[in-house]
């Protein structure tokens, strides 16, 4: 089974965040030309390591879910650079919510990140085959003041509408959980979850589509919910069907929000049968259900209370026959009485 169930649902802000970058590098990378010389303008310059620092860093900032955000360019696709590698990588010093932050570059690590598996993973899918076909496209309708005073809006000379080619969020991939480290402890040692998407240009005669790196989004993998309750055989769930209620008298409800634990759930009575305790509960905590469990499976299972855990059937429904027999008794008494 798979521990990440459901983590493109639960944790798809995070993953969107990774497009959002990727779909602002594709069309700047496919769209800007340095090179364009207008009479009273000048065209956009080539990104710098500064500005894609500024990037991750924002990104990092604005999601308190995340541990760190990079851009991972490919080997001499960054040019602003006098190394083959670059990869601004922003990350929380802290646990969960924190103000202070690192920005590093990745390429610097030991290890460098080319040999990475989401690293090698896209590149071996998109750096062959960077198919316009299989990608988005998105248009742009821009148009350019005139003059230096703004006199009149014209469009833009070297095409109108300007396109780029941009990944859906399938085009990405979650991968499984690790424990980040590093031999020179500059990462956080945290477990994450990471999900990765790639980003395209142009190649360097303008023409083609070219895998131009991935953008990498790692969260907290304890932000992650975990779903115990029963599911069918094809849901890949490494945790499905590992609850302990009574299925004869109890169903499995999962209770989201808790993070990556277990014992959160909760075993509700089935119709039929009833809660058979008087406190202000209707059912029984996952949490109490694994710790009867455990002591039931201990040397100390006298006094576990896991056989008690379990609805008992309603009372009133059981109730309605005894009364109709009740009541055919009184008509039947009635009658002898009056002859």
């Amino acid at each position: 089974g798979d521990v990440l169930n459901d983590v493109d649902i639960q944790l798809e802000s995070q993953a969107r965040l990774a497009l959002t970058l990727s779909h602002f590098l594709s069309s700047f990378y496919q769209i800007v030309n340095p090179a364009e010389d207008f009479p009273l303008r000048k065209a956009e310059l080539d990104l710098t390591d500064e500005q894609l620092i500024g990037e991750v860093l924002a990104a990092a900032g604005g999601d308190y879910k995340v541990v760190g955000v990079g851009i991972f360019f490919d080997r001499g696709k960054f040019r602003n650079y006098r190394l083959p590698y670059f990869g601004p990588y922003a990350y929380r010093a802290g646990k969960d919510i924190s103000r202070k932050y690192t920005v590093i570059d990745w390429a610097g690590l030991p290890d460098g990140y080319e040999n990475e598996i989401w690293f090698r993973t896209l590149k071996a899918r998109w750096a062959t085959n960077a198919d316009r076909s299989e990608l988005t496209e998105h248009w742009l309708k821009l148009f350019i003041r005139s003059d230096y005073a703004g006199n009149a809006l014209v469009h833009h000379e070297s095409g109108f509408p300007l396109y780029s080619y941009a990944p859906e969020l399938k085009h990405g991939q979650w991968f499984p959980p690790t424990f980040q480290c590093s031999r020179n402890n500059t990462l956080p040692r945290q477990w994450i979850v990471t999900y990765a998407v790639p980003f395209f240009g142009l190649d360097a005669l303008g023409i083609n589509l070219e895998f131009k790196g991935v953008v990498r989004v790692d969260a907290y993998l304890s932000y992650l919910d975990i779903n115990q309750c029963a599911m069918p055989h094809y849901v890949p769930n490494a945790f499905k069907g590992s609850d302990r209620c009574d299925y004869q008298s109890t169903v499995c409800e999962p209770v989201f929000g808790r993070g990556f634990r277990l014992g959160k759930y909760k075993c509700r009575c089935r119709p039929g049968y009833e809660y058979p305790f008087i406190d202000h509960n209707d059912f029984f905590n996952g949490d109490a259900m694994d710790t009867q469990w455990d002591l039931l499976m201990s040397n100390d299972s006298l006094l576990s209370r896991f056989h008690q855990l379990k609805c008992r059937i309603a009372i009133a429904s059981s109730l309605k026959p005894l009364n109709s027999m009740l009541l055919l008794l009184t008509v039947y008494f009635a009658m002898l009485i009056g002859r």
